[in-house]
């Protein structure tokens, strides 16, 4: 229960879901209850190993590269994904729990803490990197 709430004070205030129902201001703003219940719902999930397609659903979102880019060419575009407010709740708990059991791909070095694309070039290639 502790583990949900503190998951739930560590949510950015304003994100919605994939499906625009819910933000994580619904979470951020309710009572401690919520991490009770929230908290038998997840580790219910974990027990039985089923997911509900709602929690899993994602949305893709094309973000522009930058202020002076072609908006006409799909190139100059990235996206981010709009996950469930549930499965960022999980993701904060399980990172915070196993975060220093995680390693992380060379290929994924730009998306580390502290770390950007350009300090990869020093690491070698088939190295597992402690996520920290």
């Amino acid at each position: 229960m502790d583990d949900v709430w503190n998951a739930i004070c560590g949510l950015k205030r304003g994100k919605s879901d994939a499906y625009g129902r819910l933000s994580s201001d619904h979470f951020i703003f309710t009572c401690k209850d919520l991490s009770v219940y929230l908290s038998l719902v997840l580790s219910a999930l974990l027990i039985y190993g089923h997911v509900p397609s709602d929690v899993l659903v994602s949305r893709l979102i094309p973000i522009p590269k930058g202020k002076n880019t072609n908006i006409t060419d799909s190139i100059n575009y990235h996206a981010i994904a709009l996950s469930s407010v549930f499965a960022n709740v999980f993701d904060v708990i399980f990172l915070q729990k196993f975060n220093d059991k995680l390693c992380i791909s060379v290929m994924q070095y730009g998306f580390k803490q502290r770390h950007s694309t350009t300090m990869y070039y020093g690491v070698q290639r088939n190295t597992c990197l402690l996520y920290q």
